[in-house]
């Protein structure tokens, strides 16, 4: 389980209370309005399970022990985009990580399952067959350019949000992540770290340095083509070496 196993916020039993609690209080809601459709969007749903087939079997079964029909849409980013991102999430959070972005990189097999698509994404598909659409989170692929857009169009339903919103959670920029993760490693907390990056570096959105991308596209290059063999035939396409013309070395 990811909260026992991998994250010990409680116990093997905890979890198992509150698993029980939770499903029997989305059964009565849905019994006390059956005709309403229901949407659950959320990263921490596929952080949770993965590419882990038990578990998103588990997860399967269990929607559809309360659900007449469940739709599963799995939108995929690019990875170089991706790992940029998850770096930053981790040099900002508050396990105050203190690795350089190259030794990140360096260990991505370590997360292998939040990049390998070829593998999670067959298995979402393979488990929920026909109902999973899995797509592409890309500007150029997004209904209008937009992901609310698309994703209200997939489940049959207008977009009547502003296209105009402001960008919510954007990554800070390299040198301020470069120094704040310098900071993490010195011990400082993370309110007196970001602090201190902050008035160094104001409003910095410096970019990373490409030369990562390389290794990057290495590791991704060969699942990408089978995913978009499968997913993606039509494109646009995951990102691959053949494709970017990108020397890994």
């Amino acid at each position: 389980h990811f909260f026992v196993d991998h994250r010990g916020f409680m116990t093997a039993e905890e979890f198992r209370q509150n698993e029980v609690g939770i499903w029997e209080e989305i059964a009565e809601e849905i019994s006390a309005n059956p005709s309403a459709a229901y949407v659950a969007s959320s990263e921490g749903i596929y952080q949770m399970c993965v590419g882990d087939r038990p578990t998103i079997q588990r997860f399967h079964d269990r929607l559809h022990d309360v659900f007449d029909k469940v739709v599963i849409i799995l939108y995929l980013r690019n990875q170089v985009d991706l790992i940029k991102s998850l770096y930053a999430q981790r040099v900002k959070g508050s396990g105050r990580y203190g690795k350089s972005f190259s030794r990140f990189v360096r260990d991505l097999n370590e997360i292998r399952p939040v990049w390998d698509y070829a593998s999670t994404a067959a298995a979402w598909a393979d488990i929920f067959g026909a109902d999973t659409q899995v797509a592409l989170f890309d500007k150029a692929a997004l209904k209008d350019g937009n992901l609310l857009s698309d994703f209200a169009s997939r489940i049959g339903i207008r977009n009547e949000m502003s296209h105009t919103q402001s960008r919510h959670n954007v990554s800070p920029g390299f040198r301020y992540l470069t120094l704040l993760r310098n900071l993490n490693a010195m011990g400082l907390s993370e309110g007196v770290a970001k602090k201190i990056a902050s008035r160094v570096f104001p409003g910095d959105t410096s970019p990373f340095p490409q030369k990562f991308d390389g290794a990057v596209l290495a590791l991704v290059s060969e699942g990408n083509e089978i995913v978009n063999e499968r997913f993606f035939a039509q494109g646009p396409y995951l990102p691959t070496r053949a494709a970017s013309g990108v020397n890994p070395k």
